[in-house]
């Protein structure tokens, strides 16, 4: 069961697209040695690709680690997007630029089920959950705007830490432990003036990265 959940964590389901210098390219027709957009250092080769089939697991999945659903026109999205639940994703926060001096965190998806619009649904049969490795850690550009942490996590104590393979260097970036993130979510929602004034925020800065 503890492997099963492990594996399920992190990744993207079928259907979510990465930029590439083709253009747009939905992650199961990545390969390795394909080029992906990143945010830090421009276009990075793939070096390894895992793939699993959650639905066909010999467990029930605990609800909390079933993946989460963006949906269609949501953050800009042209269809429903399936990401892990504890798989990275970059927002721009008030309140972390606040705390850390940098509005740029990484949080886990199910932090933003805070907004009704997001939920979590049964690993679809039909989809496989996909998760893409470069040289080092790098936050990969997705068609819709938004980033998402490339690599898998070590979890010690309160916090995750991001190493690359080669070295153990962190990525620079701030990365949230789930109810931290929670936390920071409600603060940017205060800050915001209410939960629809902070998701056309987010919307509006997809929109621009886009």
């Amino acid at each position: 069961m503890r492997e099963a959940c492990l594996t399920c964590r992190s990744g993207l389901y079928s259907g979510v697209e990465i930029l590439t210098p083709k253009g747009e390219v939905a992650v199961e027709f990545l390969r390795v040695g394909d080029f992906v957009k990143t945010f830090d250092h421009g276009f990075q080769r793939i070096t390894r690709i895992k793939q699993y089939a959650p639905a066909s697991l010999k467990v029930d999945l605990p609800e909390k680690f079933w993946p989460v659903c963006l949906p269609q026109g949501f953050f800009d999205n042209r269809h429903d997007v399936l990401v892990a639940s504890d798989q990275y994703v970059q927002i721009e926060s008030s309140a972390a630029e606040i705390a850390y001096g940098d509005p740029h965190v990484s949080i886990p998806a199910r932090a933003g089920l805070i907004f009704p619009e997001i939920t979590q649904v049964a690993p679809p049969e039909d989809k496989q959950l996909f998760r893409i490795f470069c040289e080092r850690d790098e936050l990969l550009e997705t068609g819709y705007g938004w980033q998402y942490l490339a690599r898998g996590s070590i979890y010690l104590g309160n916090s995750f830490i991001f190493c690359e393979e080669e070295n153990n260097m962190p990525l620079s970036y701030t990365k949230m432990p789930y109810q931290d993130a929670v936390d920071l979510v409600k603060a940017d929602v205060e800050i915001m003036g209410g939960l629809e004034p902070y998701r056309e925020a987010l919307t509006r800065l997809c929109v621009a990265h886009h």
